[in-house]
């Protein structure tokens, strides 16, 4: 067994320590935040002038792209989870993966795929200028700009935000939709009312906590995005960040937008806690069961349209755009591909240890704090552990700033006080930190929700044979836990893997992933072998992407 090793010791204490430096570890960055929050120097001009101009725009934009991307997700996810728990139709099976996909599509790889065909100047909208040309149908090419919009936009940004994040509201939404709630809609509709009414009236009111996690979240990764923004050159908080920190050296307009995205974080989680703690409960009867209406003909291919659009447009497409783009370099560049295998190569094997060495970590991290939690349950304890998982807030690049800025401190600190030079900053150690601290609680939810699901007395009956609390974790927890340690280690793998601005930051010196190889060739516009690296990413992200909905298959049953 896993933890047969610590057999002889006292796990109440053992648990403490361990529980302790977990803690420890995931809290780093949020006092890596209150320490920047100390530094930052207040210039009275300085600050009016950063209010007014940049930091105004900077929020305003990042407020519109969440509006957006939220109102896009909620468009393209809410129909097609209230289909897929409702109704039986020919191709379910398919579109119930096809609609996750798009989590193996990373936003910014989407919006490199789109811009190399949607823009101005794509292959697309070239073909189909010249063909409206040819046709006579546009010849002022004012009007051609106009007829043809501009992908690198806000409203390009929200679209590609929008459904690339569409998967994680359709899980939770289709979740809330599946509970057995037959009676209420069966009472609503013997009253005579509307599927429509019944829909808004019923099902959406119960729905409503699932959903606001769901865009909550969202609104999260919007905050933290930096890729997709930066490179469709929409001025929000994270490139404000960026542009501040690492493009002009300003430590402290860097700080003061760090604690603004930060603080919206924050509201973000309060928000969603109030928000969330509805009047409608989900009552669950366990006699009921789930019962699908089957459709056919025309309504059949209306869910079928509408239940693919997330899929297609978050997945499908832009696949397919990356395929036809890297076709075209491997024909037409005069790159030798040799160089193009051995740096995919090592880019991939870096991605690999990462995602892997992070997914053990945290799997690790999260038996410890959920066993601990179960042993000592108090006020307290819960408190601390949404302190934990409220890590995941934080966006990438605050992160990097705070936990660069903690260990330039103790670095200096360590120096003054032994004088030994120790230099924490851009090595694998710092990253491993921040993807443990960010991803803590995409690992620690599914094995603790699968923890209140085992009943304590197994516990108490282990306890009664003699079996130590070691012996109870590692003979009896750990099989139950199984299921759920699996779906969140592909979770912890996939986001690792697709994880952009904080590894872009906190890398060691010529230490390439395949998130930064894209992005890099992206940022040169060579979208040609940008798809390259791309490709590989998706394809690897895939795999997680197949278990996750083999064991959410299981778990629907």
């Amino acid at each position: 067994m896993i933890f047969k090793v610590f057999t002889f010791f006292n796990l109440n204490s053992l648990s403490r320590c361990s529980f302790i430096f977990c803690s420890a570890v995931i809290i780093l960055p949020i006092l890596g935040i209150v320490f920047l929050t100390t530094q930052i120097v207040f210039d009275e001009e300085l600050f009016d002038s950063l209010v007014y101009s940049l930091l105004s725009q900077y929020t305003v934009n990042t407020l519109i792209l969440c509006v957006g991307t939220g109102f896009i997700a909620f468009t393209f996810s809410v129909p097609t989870a209230w289909i897929l728990s409702r109704y039986n139709f020919l191709g379910k099976k398919i579109i119930e993966v096809l609609a996750i996909l798009p989590m193996a599509m990373p936003a910014y790889i989407m919006a490199y795929a789109y811009t190399d065909a949607f823009d101005y100047s794509g292959w697309i909208s070239i073909m189909v200028k010249d063909y409206l040309f040819s046709a006579g149908i546009i010849n002022d090419p004012i009007l051609e700009r106009v007829f043809w919009p501009e992908i690198r936009s806000m409203p390009g940004a929200c679209f590609i935000l929008g459904v690339a994040l569409s998967p994680y509201l359709i899980l939770l939404a289709r979740g809330a939709f599946q509970k057995r709630q037959i009676q209420l809609i069966e009472a609503a509709m013997g009253m005579g009312v509307s599927s429509y009414r019944i829909f808004f009236k019923v099902v959406l009111p119960l729905a409503r906590p699932a959903i606001i996690a769901g865009l909550s979240l969202i609104l999260m990764e919007c905050l933290s995005d930096y890729g997709t923004v930066s490179y469709f050159s929409v001025q929000t908080l994270s490139t404000g960040l960026y542009k501040a920190w690492l493009g002009y050296g300003d430590v402290n307009i860097a700080s003061i937008i760090a604690v603004v995205i930060f603080c919206f974080a924050l509201f973000l989680i309060i928000s969603d806690k109030y928000l969330s703690s509805s009047q409608y409960k989900l009552v669950e009867d366990e006699k009921s069961s789930q019962n699908f209406l089957k459709i056919g003909g025309i309504k059949t291919l209306s869910m079928i349209f509408i239940s693919s659009l997330s899929g297609i447009f978050g997945f499908i497409v832009p696949f397919t755009l990356l395929l036809k783009a890297a076709a075209d370099h491997f024909l037409f560049s005069l790159t030798p591909l040799d160089n193009i295998d051995k740096e995919v190569f090592w880019s991939s094997l870096n991605s690999l240890f990462l995602a892997s060495g992070s997914l053990i970590i945290i799997i690790f991290f999260s038996w410890i704090v959920a066993f601990t939690l179960r042993q000592n349950n108090s006020k307290i304890m819960l408190f601390i552990v949404e302190i934990l998982c409220s890590t995941y807030a934080i966006a990438g690049l605050v992160l990097a700033l705070s936990l660069l800025t903690l260990s330039g401190f103790l670095s200096n600190l360590i120096f003054l006080v032994s004088g030994i030079n120790i230099i924490f900053t851009t090595s694998s150690f710092i990253l491993f930190l921040a993807y443990v601290s960010r991803f803590f609680a995409v690992g620690f939810k599914p094995i603790n929700s699968r923890y209140y699901l085992i009943s304590k007395n197994i516990d108490f009956s282990a306890q009664s044979m003699g079996l130590s609390p070691t012996e109870i974790f590692s003979r009896l927890h750990l099989p139950l836990l199984w299921q759920a340690s699996l779906i969140a280690g592909t979770l912890v793998f996939l986001d690792v893997l697709k994880e952009l601005p904080a590894t872009l930051v906190l890398r060691p010196l010529d230490f390439e992933t395949l998130a930064i190889s894209a992005y890099g060739y992206a940022n040169d516009e060579n979208l040609g072998m940008a798809a390259i690296p791309s490709l590989v990413l998706v394809t690897l992200a895939i795999i997680p992407i197949a278990i996750l909905a083999n064991e959410l298959k299981k778990l629907s049953r």
